[in-house]
């Protein structure tokens, strides 16, 4: 439910990676469940299969980010809008990085 994300603490939240790790899912929403626990910091736990499939998914759902902005549907390569998006995106996976790296650790 996409909805729920307007209560996540991040001031960049992109519907469209949500939407692209739910439907790169192989378990219905558990990648999508994982991510908004992580950027909303409660406690999970995952193991190492766990962890490399989230961050699977969420490469997989940033390369559809790039398809969707070369084939500019929705977003204009180049522009002021597409450039501050994959910013946001980027602050975004810096962020689910760091907390991942925190399970591991």
């Amino acid at each position: 439910d996409l909805s729920r994300l307007d209560d996540l603490e991040s001031p960049c939240i992109d519907t469209l990676f949500f939407e692209l790790i739910e439907g790169v899912s192989q378990k219905p929403n558990i990648e999508a469940s994982w991510t908004k626990s992580l950027l909303a910091d409660h406690p999970i736990n995952l193991n190492d299969q766990e962890i490399r499939q989230l961050t699977d998914v969420w490469g997989i759902a940033v390369s559809g980010i790039v398809k969707d902005a070369q084939n500019a549907g929705g977003m204009e390569p180049g522009t002021p809008g597409t450039i501050a998006r994959f910013f946001c995106i980027h602050e975004e996976l810096e962020d689910l990085y760091d907390k991942v790296s925190n399970l591991v650790a």
